[in-house]
């Protein structure tokens, strides 16, 4: 019964996290996020957002107060200091429920033409690499949802030169709002992968519970395991017990 309940467990956990995963924005290595358009908003009472489904993703920063957005259902009430995504494609609406005096800076960008659902995750290890090659660029940056970052006032400074650079008549001005969009959104990228080891680690055994069952009911190698995640298999091993009391083969063992 102990066995059967843990199994349960991960199965409404990989049920939950692909759910979400829609809601996810992901990023091409290998392309520039083209930037339709960026902006500041402030709530000078309660404030509603529109309702809507976009051609384009959603960017917000949250300076003041409190921004409250619903996506597909699922409520969000952002605070100071938080940035978010909204995926382009997945309905969202607001309640009266932005409080008078908050303040936000957006930015609309598209998905650049991109087979970036079939790259793999961008390394969480250093690269030792002497030369670069087309290869290192081969990966896809997942962005965090939602996340409060460690230096407001930072990100806030990085993002208006942004706005500014949106408005400014410069000859080169969509591929500069571009770079400094890329820019921001990797710096994003490192500090949430660097800080949310959890999260991390949850991405981690999804990954392999997805793996573990495509061979329920065969053999499961340990290098296949590593190769579907391009990582150490004890290193994944570990992870995996910490996060759900059994080993990678006991889990498998279960399944099949």
């Amino acid at each position: 019964r102990i066995c059967n309940n843990l199994v349960e467990r991960a199965r409404l956990r990989q049920r939950t996290w692909c759910e979400l995963a829609r809601h996810t924005v992901t990023l091409d290595c290998r392309r520039l996020p083209p930037v339709r358009d960026v902006g500041y908003g402030k709530a000078l009472d309660f404030w509603t957002h529109p309702d809507r489904n976009l051609e384009f993703n959603v960017f917000l920063f949250i300076i003041d107060g409190r921004f409250q957005v619903i996506e597909d259902g699922i409520e969000y009430e952002l605070t100071p200091g938080e940035i978010f995504f909204l995926k382009s494609g997945v309905h969202h609406w607001g309640l009266p429920k932005t409080l008078p005096g908050t303040s936000w800076r957006w930015i609309h960008f598209f998905d650049a033409p991109t087979d970036a659902e079939s790259l793999k995750e961008f390394g969480l290890y250093p690269d030792k690499s002497i030369l670069l090659t087309p290869e290192h660029l081969d990966f896809k940056l997942t962005m965090p949802k939602r996340w409060k970052v460690s230096q407001p006032n930072y990100y806030a400074s990085k993002i208006k030169a942004i706005g500014d650079a949106y408005k400014s008549q410069a000859a080169h001005r969509s591929l500069i709002v571009s770079l400094k969009t890329a820019e921001l959104f990797m710096e994003l990228h490192q500090e949430a992968v660097h800080s949310r080891t959890e999260n991390r680690n949850e991405v981690i055994v999804r990954k392999i519970i997805d793996t573990v069952e495509m061979h329920g009911g065969g053999k499961l190698k340990s290098e296949t395991v590593a190769s579907a995640l391009n990582m150490n298999y004890n290193y994944l091993s570990g992870v995996f017990k910490k996060k759900l009391g059994v080993s990678i083969t006991e889990y498998h063992a279960m399944v099949r």
